[in-house]
């Protein structure tokens, strides 16, 4: 085979799957957009969303990571169980892919928990209600100590310092 036969079949592969590209992102953009327009009219009507079957109230949670909205959930509502947050996120636009929500949801609390962003109060065997960790003065300014990791003080090594003038 000559270079001239193998370059026109190289450029014809390439054209096919150029289509192929071209098509497969149409397909994209059209999916998406209907999934916009679902979720719009789900969210703007307050029906119950065929998917999760359950009522959208507003999208207030929409696009946040766990941690961000059950923190913003907290921060508004005050001290919640965990069925009272998966309810308050799930009416609120929020999103997971979890295949059990409710072991996900429990996984995030007590790592935030861990981190000592909330604090668990527990009443009864199982119930627990959840809270933000209030700091003990909310005016004042974190010390070097709570904003400096592993002892950096925030100076310039000497090597990159300018000359004195």
């Amino acid at each position: 085979m000559d270079l001239q036969t193998l370059l026109t079949q190289y450029n014809d592969k390439i054209s096919v799957l150029e289509k192929e590209l071209a098509d497969s992102k149409h397909k994209r953009d059209v999916l998406q957009e209907a999934f916009e327009m679902l979720n719009e009219g789900v969210i703007s009507s307050g029906e119950t969303s065929p998917i999760t079957d359950i009522t959208v109230k507003n999208n207030k949670y929409y696009n946040m990571t766990w941690p961000q909205a059950l923190l913003l959930a907290l921060t508004d509502k005050g001290e919640m169980t965990r069925d009272q947050l998966l309810k308050e996120l799930s009416e609120n636009g929020f999103r997971s892919n979890s295949k059990s929500i409710k072991s996900d949801i429990y996984g995030r609390l007590k790592t935030l928990e861990n981190r000592g962003e909330i604090i668990a109060i527990k009443e009864g065997k199982e119930l627990k209600r959840y809270k933000i960790k209030q700091n003990e003065n909310k005016d004042s300014v974190p010390h070097m100590d709570e904003t400096e990791s592993n002892g950096d003080t925030g100076d310039v090594p000497e090597r990159f310092k300018g000359p004195d003038l």
